[in-house]
Formats: structure tokens, C-alpha cells, sequence
């Protein structure tokens, strides 16, 4: 997946936010997002939220998906990712944490 619309800033902060010292203030990659996700207001929380679910609804591969979150930014390598995209947004829209 070649990204080539406009993506929006809170993803590219929440991909940022996981670089390699993240690794040393939270136990795991769902505890380091919960960090994340905290510190949102309610509307940077509903578009994250809104982006996670265009990425799951679309065509792309978990490579795919991989690669993008590597690409802006991330440190830390997830396989699967798309599990851990839907825990997040379960957790933005109101779900339990880790």
C-alpha cells in the first residue's frame, strides 16, 4: 500500500510515539497506546479513531499496514498489526484498556 492521500497528524503522532525509549516506560506495546490515547482530547480521539477504521476497513495486507506504521515513524515492530489497530480503536471509542 502506497500511501498517497493526506494523512492526518494524529497518526503520525501515534506512530511517533512509539520509538524506541517509549520501550522503557511502559511494560508493553497496549500499555505504551493506552499512554497515548489518555492525553487525547475528545476530537484528536474521534479522528484517530475514524483513520484506525478507514486502515482496517481497507484492502491493505498486515505487511502493508506494517509498513505504513513503520514508515511514519514507529520503532517498535508489530506482527500482527491489525489486532493491535483494533484494541486501540476499541479503546478510543470508549472499550477497555490493557
Amino acid at each position: 500500500m502506497k500511501w498517497t492521500e493526506p494523512m492526518p497528524d494524529i497518526f503520525l503522532q501515534f506512530c511517533r510515539w512509539f520509538h524506541q525509549d517509549i520501550r522503557h516506560s511502559y511494560p508493553s506495546l497496549d500499555h505504551a497506546a493506552s499512554g497515548f490515547v489518555v492525553q487525547l482530547d475528545a476530537a484528536a480521539a474521534a479522528e484517530l479513531k475514524s483513520f484506525l477504521g478507514y486502515l482496517l476497513a481497507s484492502d491493505a495486507s498486515d505487511q502493508e499496514l506494517q509498513e505504513l506504521w513503520s514508515e511514519r515513524g514507529s520503532d517498535w515492530g508489530v506482527s500482527p498489526i491489525r489486532p493491535f489497530f483494533e484494541r486501540v480503536r476499541a479503546q478510543l471509542a470508549g472499550g477497555s484498556g490493557p
